[in-house]
């Protein structure tokens, strides 16, 4: 069973990774 930790831990990186997508696509001098 997941836990709730792991879950906000996996929602997090898939937050993270559409947000640094969306501002790659606005602009290209993002710096990770």
């Amino acid at each position: 069973m997941i836990q709730l930790d792991e879950l906000i831990a996996i929602a997090n990186v898939l937050w993270l990774g559409h947000v640094v997508e969306t501002d790659i696509q606005d602009s290209a001098s993002v710096s990770i």
